[in-house]
């Protein structure tokens, strides 16, 4: 996948999966400026936990994936745990994307991006979600929208393998 860019052109209505989402995390607040973690209801998010990933701040203030669904790792080219959040978006971006998702933390709110990619766009929400004691360290991540190729420019392909050159010896017999 060539890595999203932060689109300022945007657009009016957001992809279908990510209002959705959104309407589940806002129904999730009952009250409270920001839902749990622990109110998270996997069976309810089902049809989009491909698309979804938990973002942390690890030691290092640095933002990480703690999980991501199926088509976030395809996007990504391999298992999203661990990975660095800026790894997105295209380099030029990522600075302004981690500015972004700390201020979704911190303050706390909801950002929504909208993302361009050359194979087409789409759409990131980042949510923020509290702890057990209610401190505002998680965010659930929804990316809707773009095609899920694979990331061929950081895991490049295997070269192809030279087939075995065997030959037919005449005679058949030793």
């Amino acid at each position: 996948m060539d890595r999203a860019r932060i689109d300022e052109a945007g657009g009016a209505a957001l992809p279908p999966g990510l209002a959705a989402v959104l309407g589940h995390w806002r129904g999730l607040c009952r009250g409270r400026a920001v839902p749990a973690r622990a109110d998270l209801d996997p069976e309810a998010l089902a049809p989009w936990l491909p698309d979804l990933g938990i973002v942390a701040r690890d030691a290092g203030g640095r933002l990480r994936f703690r999980l991501g669904g199926r088509r976030l790792a395809r996007l990504l080219g391999g298992e999203a745990r661990g990975m660095p959040l800026r790894v997105l978006v295209a380099p030029e971006d990522r600075a302004r994307l981690e500015a972004l998702a700390n201020a979704a933390l911190d303050t706390p709110r909801v950002v929504t991006l909208r993302l361009a990619t050359p194979a087409g766009r789409g759409a990131l929400a980042l949510m923020p979600l509290a702890d057990g004691q209610g401190m505002v360290t998680r965010l659930l991540l929804c990316l809707d929208g773009l095609p899920a190729t694979g990331d061929t420019a950081r895991h490049p392909a295997a070269p192809p393998k030279a087939a075995p050159a065997l030959r037919v010896i005449a005679g058949g017999r030793a």
